[in-house]
């Protein structure tokens, strides 16, 4: 593992607003989820253990949908609700940053 090689441990904090996802990395195990490990490449009780283990380090929470960010590269946005996420991200309107209206 990297820690190994460097010598520490970063932790990981996860937000996500999928609650049933949350339950099944709880959980360690889903009977309809068993072909993510083949198809997807994700392993659930790996996951159970990252953020489930007696390591307090690494985190995983439930997020409301109106606060997650990350949704920007996963849905289509209103635009109100996308010019929030991109200013979230450091994202700045063309104008900002050249001082002119786009040319696209």
């Amino acid at each position: 593992m990297i820690e190994g090689l460097y010598e520490f441990e970063t932790p990981i904090f996860h937000e996500c607003d999928n609650s049933p996802y949350l339950k099944t990395i709880e959980n360690g195990a889903s009977e309809t989820l068993r072909y993510l490990a083949k198809t997807q490449r994700v392993s659930i009780p790996l996951l159970n253990s990252i953020f489930h283990s007696s390591h307090d380090s690494n985190d995983i929470s439930h997020i409301g949908t109106e606060y997650n960010t990350a949704d920007i590269f996963t849905k289509f946005l209103g635009a109100l609700k996308h010019s929030t996420f991109s200013r979230n991200l450091g994202l700045k309107k063309w104008e900002e940053v050249y001082g002119e209206i786009c040319p696209y």
